[in-house]
């Protein structure tokens, strides 16, 4: 994360998209009439953005599910290894958490019979 102030980066990320749109098509965009139609070309990228936003909705809610899971995990594993001290922590417990990160680039198995811990909840 930046220390940045946020105004401070929505500019240079305004300046940067400028430069992007000059190499694209040989100039800023500009007040004067260019043959475009800004209403649509702003409708069109408005539907690609609601495109990105549910998007990141699934991603964040797959995420916090994930996180709920290994932190459940996690907890049930801690209270085995507390109950049979000396014994290893199962496995199968931190693959299964694992196995169904959102962020391993693989499809998504059915539901994971590990659930996060009732005293931390989903």
């Amino acid at each position: 994360m930046s220390n940045e102030p946020i105004y401070r980066q929505v500019i240079r990320d305004v300046e940067a998209r400028a430069e992007v749109g000059k190499k694209t098509y040989g100039r800023y965009l500009m007040n004067d009439v260019n043959g475009r139609d800004p209403l649509q070309d702003a409708y069109e990228e408005a539907l690609d953005m609601a495109h990105y936003l549910k998007q990141v909705s699934h991603e964040r809610r797959a995420l916090i599910e994930y996180v709920a899971r290994l932190e459940g995990a996690v907890r049930y594993a801690k209270r085995q290894f507390d109950s049979h001290a000396g014994e290893d922590i199962p496995s199968e417990i931190m693959s299964e958490v694992l196995a169904t990160s959102p962020i391993s680039g693989q499809p998504q198995p059915a539901p994971a019979t590990i659930q996060p811990d009732p005293e931390v909840g989903p």
